[in-house]
């Protein structure tokens, strides 16, 4: 009975968690960013995904890196607000001579302003991703809808603002705002507790392993934008894009399911068996297949509908991009897994393989191939990693070399 009640908890979390990311995602994607394509046009539109590609990956990175190392450290120990604080705000330090030099290497006509905006962005959206944790913590996954409802809303006004000045970054950033403030209104996580030097020291070790590793996969992950700009221009951006949207929107989704997950395997004393990888890892392919199923089907109704202009071009592209994003999501909730089996830095191990097979691959068949050649090239990759993962676990289980009760 218990066993049943805790699994219809963990579907109850998933939905709730889901629908939350789906919120904030469709309006991204579907209100978002088509509103600045019909604003601005496919050219500069494909330059400013550059650009929104630099916040997810530096954001994303860091932020679902740090909040990642407190689930699982809170497994085995209180953890306080203090280390993650102080980290967070020496990285938005360093950030800011790092923004200002892409903004004006890019060689987009940004004045300083808009640089500076740029750097807050990039600051406020990995605030934001490692925010969450106040309610992954306590399994509290209807305030963690919450605080992404407030998000989108956020996002929404933003549309408003964007309208009047014509400046995109401030149609993102009132969403990032409204995030962090619900925060501080309703949660505790920025109030600071003493710590040693031996906890804060052994909290870099490793999270920076987790960083390295998410920083990696999350190039990958933003690559199309920069080589296909490379290559092919703003154009060939902005075709890839719209013919991987659907998959794209579903890949996003594995950082909230993992959210639920990691929050479920840290309070988890089972033992990892082939078997259970087996089946975790089947029932993961199962629900991939459906998935790509449903992102055919709504790629030929709502790409036709948001980006008409662009159908002809994207559609022929539908299957091989979502595909290659749906492996992309598998992999994600399977790589979950295992950092809560396996040490930190199996997890950049196995990004440093994926990042360098990515760049003997999609580099040249795109220079050679152009965007039929990527589409190719980045679905071989991101199989490479799937099956990189699954061998890596198998090994590990099979000479009993991971832990049900700690890290390593």
């Amino acid at each position: 009975m218990l066993k049943k009640l805790l699994e219809h908890k963990f579907f109850k979390d998933s939905f709730w968690t889901m629908a939350a990311l789906c919120l904030l995602n469709v309006t991204i994607q579907f209100l978002i960013y088509p509103f600045i394509n019909t604003i601005l046009g496919a050219e500069k539109y494909g330059n400013i995904l550059v650009l929104i590609s630099i916040v997810n990956i530096i954001a994303v990175s860091v932020g679902i890196s740090v909040n990642n190392r407190r689930m699982v450290a809170s497994a085995f120990t209180v953890t306080t607000n203090t280390e993650y604080n102080i980290f967070l705000l020496i990285i938005c330090i360093v950030l800011l001579p790092i923004s200002v030099g892409i903004t004006s290497a890019l060689h987009l006509e940004m004045n300083i302003v808009e640089s500076l905006l740029f750097w807050l962005l990039i600051c406020c959206t990995m605030w934001r991703y490692y925010a969450d944790v106040e309610f992954r913590l306590n399994l509290n996954y209807k305030g963690y809808f919450k605080y992404y409802f407030f998000i989108s809303i956020g996002y929404l006004i933003g549309m408003f603002v964007f309208k009047v000045t014509k400046i995109w970054i401030l149609m993102m950033l009132p969403g990032e705002l409204a995030g962090l403030i619900y925060i501080v209104l309703k949660g505790s996580l920025f109030k600071f507790q003493k710590i040693s030097l031996n906890t804060f020291k052994a909290f870099l070790k490793a999270v920076i392993f987790l960083i390295l590793a998410q920083l990696l996969v999350q190039i990958v992950f933003n690559a199309d934008r920069f080589i296909l700009k490379l290559f092919s221009g703003g154009v060939a951006v902005t075709i890839y894009y719209i013919a991987s949207l659907m998959g794209k929107t579903v890949a996003l989704l594995t950082t909230p399911i993992n959210s639920v997950i990691i929050g479920y395997l840290a309070k988890s004393k089972k033992e990892m068996t082939i078997k259970r990888w087996n089946g975790i890892t089947g029932l993961c392919l199962m629900i991939g297949g459906g998935i790509l199923c449903a992102c055919m089907v709504a790629s030929h109704i709502f790409i036709r509908i948001l980006y008409p202009n662009e159908f002809k071009d994207a559609s022929p592209l539908f299957l091989l991009a979502n595909l290659a994003q749906i492996i992309y999501f598998v992999t994600g909730i399977l790589t979950t897994v295992l950092l809560r089996y396996v040490k930190e830095k199996y997890q950049l191990y196995i990004n440093i393989a994926y990042v360098f097979v990515f760049s003997i691959m999609v580099i040249p068949f795109t220079w050679k191939y152009g965007i039929w050649g990527f589409a190719y090239a980045i679905l071989a990759v991101n199989l490479f990693r799937f099956f990189y993962v699954f061998i890596l676990m198998a090994s590990k289980i099979h000479r009993k070399e991971i832990s049900s009760y700690k890290l390593g």
